[in-house]
C-alpha cells in the first residue's frame, strides 16, 4: 500500500490512473486519507527528521532563520516545531513519551 501511495506522490498522477498491478486507485486513496487523518505521515516525517539528525545532523537554527519570505520562514519553523520544541531559541529534542 505504501508503494502505491509513494508512486502517486512521486509521479503526480491521479489516483484513478494508478496502475492496477500496484493497487486500486480508490482503495489506495481511501487508505491515504485515513492515514493522513491519523497522523501516520506526520509521524513518519518526524521519525525521518530525527534519524537524519542523528546520522548527519541538521542545522536547526539555519533551517528556522534562513528564509527569503515570511511564508517560507513559517514553513521552516513548522518543520522544526513538528519534531522539536524551542526553549529560549535553541532546539531541544522532544521527549518520546
Amino acid at each position: 500500500m505504501m508503494d502505491a501511495i509513494y508512486y502517486v506522490l512521486r509521479t503526480g498522477i491521479h489516483w484513478k490512473a494508478l496502475p492496477r498491478v500496484i493497487g486500486a486507485g480508490s482503495s489506495v486513496h481511501d487508505r491515504f486519507q485515513e492515514w493522513r487523518r491519523q497522523g501516520v505521515f506526520k509521524t513518519l516525517w518526524q521519525a525521518g527528521l530525527l534519524a537524519y539528525d542523528a546520522h548527519r545532523g541538521i542545522q536547526w537554527q539555519w533551517q528556522a532563520s534562513n528564509s527569503r519570505s515570511k511564508r517560507r520562514k513559517g514553513w521552516c519553523l513548522a518543520i522544526v516545531s513538528s519534531a522539536f520544541y524551542t526553549t529560549k531559541g535553541s532546539p531541544q529534542r522532544a521527549s518520546a513519551n
